[in-house]
């Protein structure tokens, strides 16, 4: 029998023919006769065919697999015969191909990939599917939730999507590690259940009380935390130094145990000297507290003394009395003196002019003789 459609899309010859779901021939040819496509269907055993059939043509799958599906009609109407049943008989049908056709090549080419990778994503989990089946009046309630703020005017559905698919990216390759998170989450989904919950619940229901517990416990930990962090802040730089030194203290502890193994040899030659000093150091104490006096009186006089102390090189350096030498060696010095006349201050009473004199000179005058007795400004001459 041969029947006309508009449309066949991309049934091909040897595709199968069913009646109510059932396999009952197979397409034998498909050609293009005035503009429409004319299928002739071969179909096995005796088959009465009336004026009233119809076909279509049907998906296998999303992927756009065809096959025609076949009514033979009812006996009222009459046999059909040689007739071909008619394009008003017929039904196209739109593939997923037909509805991408809409796209453009990139885009169709992506959805096919979609449509694909879901197809071998789902192979194999006809259970969990019917799972979600039995949960979707559930989650369809949830997915109006979703839908209305992904159609909210702040949503960024394209910034979403594209996370979305770095994120599928990243499970790329790593079916067998994401399969064995969902067995051990699903052993943990268990061990949370066991007990219709109640262990869970009871656990929940002391949060409360064992959270004000751990906060208190932080608050408390908080300052002896700040003193640490203090301390830590004071360490540092001799811990830095530590490590800066550890060469030298690493030299060190090498370098140190042969001069640790005379030690002992030292310690034993010194014991009768030390033993010997101890009773000198006794006999010496009963002096040390005379001569702790003394000291103690030279001070003060010491203490006047001091600031002439310059004065005393000056007047050596400046009056030549070191200047001599012997046998014209400069390592060599003598002590040089000259006598002088008396002055006419000493026979007379009368004073010199001439002669500066000043019996207590103030420090570091002394040397030229300065006349100059206030000292509280310093030194002047």
């Amino acid at each position: 029998m041969k029947a006309q459609f508009e449309d066949v899309g991309i049934l091909k010859a040897g595709k199968e023919v069913k009646q109510d779901g059932l396999r009952v021939g197979t397409v034998s040819d498909v050609s293009l006769v005035d503009g429409v496509a004319q299928v002739t269907l071969r179909l096995d055993g005796d088959v009465d065919v009336y004026k009233d059939a119809t076909a279509y043509v049907g998906n296998f799958s999303a992927l756009g697999k065809k096959y025609v599906g076949f009514d033979p009609g009812t006996a009222a109407s009459g046999e059909l015969g040689n007739d071909v049943i008619a394009v008003s008989s017929t039904k196209d049908s739109n593939s997923l191909e037909d509805v991408l056709s809409t796209f453009d090549p990139k885009t169709r080419k992506a959805v096919r990939g979609a449509v694909a990778e879901l197809a071998t994503g789902t192979a194999g989990h006809s259970d969990d599917l019917r799972d979600v089946l039995e949960a979707s009046p559930d989650l369809l309630a949830d997915l109006e939730t979703v839908m209305e703020a992904t159609g909210s005017s702040e949503a960024e559905v394209s910034a979403l999507l594209m996370s979305g698919d770095r994120l599928v990216n990243r499970f790329n390759g790593r079916q067998r590690q994401i399969d064995g998170l969902v067995r051990n989450l699903d052993k943990t989904v268990a061990a949370v259940g066991v007990d219709e919950g109640e262990p869970l619940e009871r656990t929940v229901g002391k949060l409360p009380e064992a959270l004000a517990t751990t906060r208190k416990g932080l608050d408390d930990v908080e300052a002896p935390l700040d003193d640490a962090a203090v301390a830590l802040r004071q360490l540092k730089p001799g811990a830095r130094a530590l490590g800066k030194g550890t060469p030298d203290l690493r030299g060190f502890l090498r370098e140190s145990p042969p001069t640790l193994d005379k030690l002992p040899r030292v310690s034993g030659t010194a014991s009768p000297a030390i033993a010997s000093l101890t009773d000198t150091v006794a006999d010496a104490r009963p002096v040390v507290r005379p001569l702790a006096s003394s000291l103690e009186d030279s001070a003060y006089f010491l203490r006047l003394f001091a600031p002439y102390i310059p004065d005393t090189g000056r007047f050596f350096s400046q009056h030549d009395l070191l200047s001599g030498t012997l046998e014209g060696d400069d390592n060599k010095h003598y002590f040089a003196a000259q006598l002088t006349g008396l002055g006419l201050f000493s026979v007379a009473g009368v004073p010199d002019p001439l002669y500066r004199s000043e019996p207590y000179p103030c420090p570091g005058t002394a040397w030229n003789k300065s006349t100059r007795t206030n000292c509280s400004g310093g030194a002047k001459r």
